[in-house]
């Protein structure tokens, strides 16, 4: 999940990821159930899992369209 967001983030914003700005999104980009509930993963867990997904898969580089990540 955590990949796939890293993607969408990209395609949505570019190689810059803000982590203030994506922490306060996380309720628009994922599922309620994984923010609320007994098994649910904190916002800031989530925050580190997207930031840590984009920068492993390349996505700050400048070596990626947003067409061929999308």
């Amino acid at each position: 999940m955590a990949r796939f967001l890293a993607r969408r983030w990209f395609v949505e914003h570019g190689n810059t990821v803000i982590p203030g700005q994506l922490h306060s999104r996380l309720a628009d980009m994922l599922p309620q159930q994984l923010l609320a509930g007994p098994a649910a993963k904190s916002r800031d867990h989530w925050t580190q899992a997207i930031i840590s997904a984009f920068f492993k898969m390349g996505l700050a580089s400048d070596k990626y369209s947003k067409n061929k990540v999308r």
